[in-house]
């Protein structure tokens, strides 16, 4: 394994390192982290999601936007795009972005990589998390006093899902499954509770208690990790369960 920096001959590199590898040794080329592009309209921008075709978006406090091509890593590659509301969650169904925040239009959707945006829905509550569900179009939004609201046409759409009793806030949401087919959605909140769903927000599932507030959580394949305050890192390999 190496580490470095990113560069004009970065494939040239990575094929110099492939074709000079010993017999069954596994060579691998680390990228180190850079500073692509400093925004400075919003206070702080708390989403970011990559659509199926390379493409970029983050939302932010502000209700400001920013949108990148799929060279996301140069400098060059953000563009601004338009101002919302207070946004706070972006996430990707295929090529469609759909956001959530507060304010007057909670529910926003874009089909142009993030360029521009339509308002779709608005509950009276802030929405923090949003997730593309289980089956093709379905999307999953919660929030404040753990309101569920579902999509099944890719977030044109919405309407109220069963809530998530006895969550105060919840702030992360992520999807699991085996790589060909989802088995659930999971959502992580104020209260430390990891809550499960086989079935799109029909039914909720208590399935773990952290002890302090989580405030993010992704899944890979069947590995769920989610974190929370005072560096708090809970992870399940079966998927949630």
């Amino acid at each position: 394994q190496i580490a470095v920096d990113h560069g004009l001959d970065d494939a040239l590199l990575e094929c110099l390192v492939s074709h000079n590898a010993l017999i069954e040794t596994f060579p691998i080329v680390h990228y180190l982290w850079q500073p692509v592009v400093v925004v400075t309209d919003p206070t702080a921008l708390y989403g970011v999601a990559v659509g199926s075709d390379g493409y970029v978006v983050a939302v932010g406090a502000g209700g400001f936007n920013i949108h990148a091509a799929a060279n996301a890593a140069k400098p060059d590659g953000w563009a601004p795009g338009p101002t919302l509301n207070e946004t706070y969650a972006v996430a990707a169904v295929d090529t469609v972005f759909v956001a959530c925040g507060a304010g007057s239009d909670n529910f926003v959707r874009s089909t142009d990589h993030g360029a521009t945006w339509e308002a779709v829905a608005n509950p009276t509550e802030e929405m923090y998390a949003i997730s593309a569900g289980i089956g093709a179009g379905v999307v999953l939004a919660a929030g404040e006093s753990g309101i569920v609201w579902r999509s099944f046409d890719s977030g044109a759409s919405w309407a109220l899902a069963t809530p998530i009793t006895g969550a105060p806030n919840v702030n992360g949401l992520t999807r699991c499954g085996d790589g060909i087919s989802v088995f659930a959605v999971l959502a992580c909140a104020e209260n430390g509770h990891v809550y499960r769903t086989p079935n799109s927000g029909t039914l909720w599932i208590d399935a773990t208690n952290a002890g302090t507030p989580l405030y993010a959580i992704a899944g890979w394949l069947l590995v769920v990790v989610a974190v929370g305050r005072s560096g708090k890192i809970i992870r399940s390999d079966d998927g949630g369960s």
